[in-house]
């Protein structure tokens, strides 16, 4: 939604602040496409929604201010639960709160039908999702994806490779502790 005056996008401000998919028709955005994606998206029944092949790693929190009393969700946007009245919140971490960025995930290729630009629910997929949805990996005979790390650079992992945590075991979808998916490891 921000990055709309910078990233190419021609979209009428009005389309800026809904829970939408963007209408391909009235706007081009295909840096958000990865160009072996060819699944036909839909918003709904919808033809007209533009491809949205990455999605940042999920950061979700329970009570409390800090983030690392949540196991299964370290990435680096999404909302969080400060308790009490103030509820859940939208909050995305700063670079500088992220200790090791060389060996953390930042952005990830994940393709289905209703991945759309503009929808606020399917920006963000938990990592719950790659294992569960491995025909939605797209690379390498469905086994691999391309992953943005903190730092600036990519690389091309299985999703199991990307689990495993700096004592030689495996996180898991319920606790990514210390894996490539923790922003808050140190």
């Amino acid at each position: 939604m921000h990055l709309a005056g910078y990233d190419g996008r021609t979209v009428a401000y009005s389309d800026l602040y809904t829970n939408t998919a963007i209408k391909a028709s009235r706007s081009n955005a295909g840096i958000y496409a990865c160009p072996s994606d060819d699944i036909q998206r839909l918003y709904g029944t919808d033809p007209d929604a533009l491809t949205l092949s990455y999605s940042p790693s999920w950061l979700s929190g329970g009570s409390g201010s800090n983030p690392k009393t949540y196991a299964s969700s370290r990435g680096i946007i999404g909302d969080y639960n400060y308790g009490g009245s103030t509820g859940r919140i939208n909050r995305s971490l700063k670079i500088s709160e992220i200790n090791q960025q060389s060996e953390t995930l930042m952005i990830f290729e994940y393709m289905e039908t209703q991945r759309c630009l503009g929808r606020k629910d399917k920006s963000i997929i938990k990592t719950s999702s790659l294992i569960n949805n491995p025909d939605r990996v797209p690379h390498e005979g469905l086994t691999k994806s391309n992953f943005l790390f903190v730092d600036g650079h990519v690389e091309s992992w299985s999703y199991f490779q990307t689990m495993q945590n700096s004592n030689g075991g495996m996180g898991s979808a319920a606790d990514q502790t210390d894996t490539m998916w923790d922003s808050q490891k140190n």
